[in-house]
């Protein structure tokens, strides 16, 4: 037996886990979309009022949207054909979501600062409803898992037996 035989491939364990899940939050990322692309008409009307950085942070949200829903169907593409492409485009796709996740947390909060008329962004402190630590944890969270499932794609061993090593 070689080295390659005794290692896990093929998809299954984590990685099916991940493409089911992946495969689950695309559905439903193209089921709300039409819902997002509806609040972003509205929304462009409003940025009048919003501060010049309304818009073009509407804009990436949008972007941001269809990519989640259209992007994971190239990856299932490459998976389902063993591309070696398959382990660098998910961590790409998970990298860029990581980094919307953060733009999008930081839009916010400068939005929010710029809405309120004030200095900063709601606090704890001025915030009774605790929306704002809510949306930090619901962020970060998702930042970690993106984070957390690129550095899977990147170390797995199942990962690379099963993309990087085929002939």
């Amino acid at each position: 037996m070689t080295d390659l035989e005794t290692k896990p491939t093929g998809v299954a364990g984590w990685l099916l886990a991940f493409l089911v899940v992946q495969a689950a939050l695309c559905l439903w990322t193209l089921s709300t979309i039409t819902d997002a692309l509806n609040g972003f008409e509205s929304l462009t009307e409003m940025s009048f009022n919003g501060g010049a950085l309304y818009r073009p942070l509407v804009l990436l949200e949008s972007f941001s949207h269809v990519v989640q829903a259209l992007a994971p169907l190239g990856g299932f593409y490459l998976v389902a054909r063993k591309s070696r492409w398959a382990p660098r485009y998910w961590m790409t796709f998970l990298l860029f979501m990581a980094a919307f996740f953060i733009l999008d947390l930081a839009g916010g909060y400068v939005l929010a600062a710029e809405s309120s008329g004030s200095a900063g962004a709601p606090t704890l402190n001025n915030d009774p409803s605790g929306s704002v630590i809510l949306t930090l944890i619901n962020t970060l969270s998702m930042v970690a898992w993106a984070i957390g499932w690129a550095i899977y794609w990147g170390r797995s061993v199942r990962v690379r037996n099963t993309f990087l090593l085929q002939t």
